[in-house]
């Protein structure tokens, strides 16, 4: 049978021109998909800034930088399948050509057993990511490291312990932390929120969560400022007083309505934390946050 397909003729009229057409439209088609792929992913990498290949750059570096550690599973599958396709068609031809050429059967079924590895290699890499994103991956090791440096920049955080990720599907993540705060600096942006007030009088350009973020501080600075004659005249009282737990019953009043004030500040410098994460995870579509006081 082997000696047969190796002598086998091989009628240009009858076996080259229908395959060819086939193939050269299925390279159009699939071209165009490829096309429009390449674009999506830039675009996708663009909000994810995944690491590009070390060593390829431009945009190619960046595309398969993504398809390494992307996570939309959509945008990998049409690029990857439709190069495969765009692959196998040259691939086709080409063993039309060398079969026509060599008049052998034999080079049609090498390139068909190619093609069949291509597909077979680009189906298991797909069935892997998609797979690894549906059981629960965690985000890739350099975002998380980034969004933390960037919750670490916040002027009130000081660190951030028992970082957890999860990505639950793929427009879906999980990200969970304790954070250390700095009391001091709470503090300061609560007495500095009328400075911040004025500096940005333009709450709609600032935005709908930064416009209640700053309203919430200013509101709690004026409750604290209105809680300063109530220390002056706690402090007064406990003075007079001989006793350690009689000036500590004076000043307890104005001592729990302080840390009413400062509970609500943290409060709010959760929220601006979680507004942090939300932007830098806003490639995804339901994003669930835990952030708990260290």
């Amino acid at each position: 049978g082997l000696r047969e397909l190796a002598e086998l003729s091989v009628p240009a009229c009858d076996f080259i021109f229908a395959p060819a057409a086939v193939f050269l439209v299925s390279a159009i088609l699939e071209g165009a998909a490829v096309k429009a792929a390449y674009s999506e992913i830039l675009s996708q990498a663009a909000k994810e800034k995944p690491p590009s290949h070390p060593r390829l750059s431009g945009d190619l570096g960046r595309v398969v930088g993504y398809l390494r550690h992307g996570h939309e599973v959509m945008s990998t599958a049409t690029l990857t399948e439709a190069t495969s396709g765009v692959l196998g068609a040259m691939v086709g031809l080409c063993g039309l050509a060398a079969s026509w050429y060599l008049q052998s059967g034999v080079p049609d079924v090498v390139c068909s057993i190619v093609m069949a590895s291509m597909v077979c290699g680009v189906g298991t890499f797909l069935m892997r990511k998609s797979g690894n994103a549906l059981l629960g991956e965690t985000l890739p090791s350099w975002r998380v490291e980034a969004l933390v440096a960037k919750l670490e920049a916040h002027a009130t955080v000081v660190n951030i312990y028992d970082v957890k990720t999860v990505m639950v599907c793929t427009d879906s993540v999980r990200f969970k932390a304790e954070v250390q705060f700095h009391p001091k600096a709470i503090t300061e942006r609560v007495l500095q929120a009328g400075l911040l007030q004025r500096a940005a009088p333009d709450q709609q350009a600032m935005g709908a969560e930064l416009a209640a973020h700053s309203m919430a501080y200013k509101v709690i600075c004026e409750r604290l400022q209105d809680t300063l004659p109530m220390l002056s005249q706690a402090a007064a009282d406990a003075s007079k007083l001989k006793e350690a737990h009689e000036r500590v019953a004076a000043v307890s009043p104005w001592l729990s309505k302080n840390n009413d004030l400062f509970y609500e500040a943290l409060v709010w410098e959760l929220k601006d934390l979680e507004r942090i994460v939300r932007q830098d995870l806003a490639d995804f579509r339901n994003v669930h946050i835990d952030l708990e006081p260290w």
